[in-house]
């Protein structure tokens, strides 16, 4: 099984090195699925990569958000939730579509906690809208 850490090496000739302008913000690994999701700067976009036997692009899905700052994986909802500054957006992790938006902090606040409530893990994306970025792998059910 690929790790995070070594798909996001192996996905690095595949959108420069996370962080980069333009580049990956970060990545998020589906071990069961064998899929890592990327999310992707310049424009503003969600990759999904297949990590069985090689890397194998499956698509991508533009986002329409300010200043990315956390996503989380939804394993069971098959769900994946990209947090901006303000609002964030809802994408079907199997069919690559956006299937719902929101756009204030008090939305932001209780899709968190249930995110966190359920026991999903968070990635955080640190940085001023896609610059200097550090990634932060949380606990399940924790923030940083």
């Amino acid at each position: 099984m690929v790790t995070a850490a070594l798909a996001g090496t192996v996905l690095s000739a595949c959108g420069g090195p996370a962080g980069a302008p333009g580049g990956a913000l970060g990545d998020l690994e589906w071990p069961e699925r064998q899929v890592v999701f990327r999310l992707v700067a310049q424009p503003l976009r969600l990759e999904a990569y297949s990590i069985r036997g090689g890397v194998a692009p499956l698509g991508s899905v533009p986002l329409s958000l300010d200043c990315p700052q956390a996503m989380a994986l939804d394993e069971s909802g098959g769900r994946m939730w990209v947090w901006g500054a303000q609002g964030g957006v809802a994408v079907d992790s199997r069919s690559l579509r956006v299937v719902g938006q929101w756009g204030s902090n008090a939305e932001d606040a209780v899709l968190m906690a249930d995110v966190v409530r359920r026991g999903l893990a968070v990635t955080r994306v640190r940085g001023v809208c896609g610059t200097g970025v550090a990634l932060v792998r949380t606990e399940k059910g924790s923030l940083p």
